[in-house]
């Protein structure tokens, strides 16, 4: 099961290769770990192992010329997002739907007819606020496209009244 170490000391080692790519070697000693630690990170390391880092993975346990020794095999850490290979940011569906809004807002208010700025951004934000509500309402919705296309007649213009 995985778990986080704290190394307490490290040797560089030798950099070898594989159908993988090239290797740098390091040999660890982790806290609460009896026996030498092997850790390989992909060349070129972007951060080089040292004294007091964590790490998070699962030792297994290998045999070499009669000799117990551990390869570290890096884990994600559940709380994270790291994976070992790089960083991992899980899609933000709410980021992307507030980005969409905000673009529909600005297209709809069109371009700035104001010599003051900051109106003109509250008046954007007020729209894309609107806008981003308006989809759970549209998804939530069970009237038919003509139903909706007949209820904006010529138009709406206070998105506060939108019928749906």
């Amino acid at each position: 099961m995985a778990q986080e170490y704290v190394i307490k000391s490290v040797k560089k080692g030798r950099e070898w290769g594989n159908d993988f790519g090239k290797f740098q070697s390091y040999a660890l000693a982790l806290d609460g770990v009896g026996e030498p630690v092997q850790l390989n990170k992909k060349v070129p390391v972007k951060n080089e192992p040292k004294e007091g880092d964590t790490l998070y993975g699962i030792l297994e346990e290998k045999i070499h010329e009669g000799r117990i020794y551990y390869k570290f095999k890096v884990e994600k850490k559940p709380d994270s997002g790291y994976s070992g290979k790089g960083s991992y940011q899980p899609r933000d569906d709410e980021a992307i739907r507030a980005q969409f809004a905000l673009k529909l807002a600005v297209q709809a208010y069109g371009p700035n007819q104001s010599d003051d700025q900051d109106i003109y951004f509250a008046d954007i934000e007020t729209y894309a606020k609107h806008f981003y509500a308006m989809v759970d309402r549209v998804k939530g919705s069970d009237k038919t496209i003509d139903e909706i296309k007949g209820a904006f007649g010529e138009g709406i213009t206070d998105l506060n009244n939108v019928p749906y």
